[in-house]
């Protein structure tokens, strides 16, 4: 049997040690005299601090995001999709998880939780999250003729997003 002061003792060291780690730019864990703990921060990758948006929402669907185009950079062969495009493998992505239809409130008002586990508030942020961004690429797509054909070979490479990361970024959220 474990006495009470061994398991505080225990617990007060392994505090210790842990309140000298952090996650540097790179994503490793390091110690406080800058050496690698880890190369990748837990299983996921992802830093609990940083995940939570700005809003109070439990995601930050714009670090996610460009985690996505990080993980999977475009390169001068990917196909930038249109914004139709986007909502349609958007709409396919959360058919493969469940995600058919949603529903607003059920009849109490409170929000219902899809099939698949996920709410459909969750659903209805990832959705617009992602139109915002079909709209960013609209927006500059539709802009001057003139500039366009001259801009045409990188604008869509820094806003526009590739079939695979968008499948990507899909799965991460």
């Amino acid at each position: 049997m474990v006495k009470t002061a061994d398991t505080g003792y225990m617990s007060r060291r392994l505090m210790k040690a842990l309140e000298d780690l952090f996650l540097h730019y790179d994503y490793t864990v390091r110690d406080t005299n800058g050496g690698i703990v880890q190369f990748c921060y837990g299983d996921d990758g992802m830093d609990p601090a940083g995940m939570e948006g700005k809003n109070g929402k439990p995601l930050n669907f714009d670090r996610l995001f460009l985690r996505s185009k990080a993980i999977c950079p475009s390169d001068g062969d990917d196909v930038i999709l249109s914004s139709s495009d986007m909502r349609k493998i958007l709409h396919e992505k959360l058919s493969e998880v469940g995600v058919s239809k949603l529903e607003e409130k059920d009849t109490s008002g409170n929000d219902i939780m899809l099939e698949a586990g996920f709410s459909a508030d969750f659903i209805k942020s990832l959705q617009s999250f992602v139109e915002e961004n079909t709209k960013l690429t609209e927006t500059i797509t539709e802009d001057d003729p003139k500039h366009l054909k001259n801009l045409n070979n990188f604008i869509p490479r820094i806003s526009g997003i590739s079939r695979r990361q968008l499948e990507v970024y899909v799965v991460l959220a």
